[in-house]
């Protein structure tokens, strides 16, 4: 069975990460502000944040700021968040970093070859948090941000 999506704490933790990739939060005020949910994709995404900054640098600014690759890889995780698709991914730690099931480093990390595979068998890594490619190119044809909404006029600013 398939965990209910908590779409409430789903936008809260896009909104957030939004913060923390742009530099606009600092990462204690990221975490004392991430909602408690019961939704998987909530505590999967923020275990895969938390490796992005330390107790060093306070902001993801500067010096600190994400590579581009990095932030791309964080906006897939937002368009997730927005998208209210299930996670399908079973529960382990740094789900964000591919296990390799034949490397002992990176094995050891994820609980055994074992747990590895079951992960990795649960859809296409390439997507992660969405399930496959298809999810993903679904989201980004409707974008829940900078769309615009058809039949509405967007706001002045």
């Amino acid at each position: 069975m398939t965990p209910a999506v908590d779409s409430a704490a789903r936008r809260r933790a896009a909104l957030l990460l939004r913060r923390l990739v742009s530099g606009r939060i600092a990462s204690d005020a990221f975490e004392a502000a991430m909602p408690d949910s019961r939704d998987p994709a909530i505590g999967a995404i923020w275990q895969s944040a938390w490796c992005f900054y330390s107790d060093g640098a306070p902001e993801l600014s500067g010096r600190h700021a994400l590579h581009p690759i990095e932030r791309r890889e964080c906006l897939r995780w937002i368009l997730f968040l927005d998208s209210d698709r299930p996670y399908v991914w079973p529960r382990h730690r740094l789900p964000a970093f591919r296990p390799l099931p034949d490397s002992t480093r990176r094995v050891s990390l994820f609980g055994g070859r074992r747990r590895a595979r079951a992960f990795l068998g649960a859809g296409d890594y390439r997507a992660w948090p969405f399930a496959c490619p298809g999810d993903e190119a679904a989201a980004r044809r409707h974008p829940r941000r900078l769309a615009g909404r058809p039949g509405q006029a967007r706001a002045a600013h």
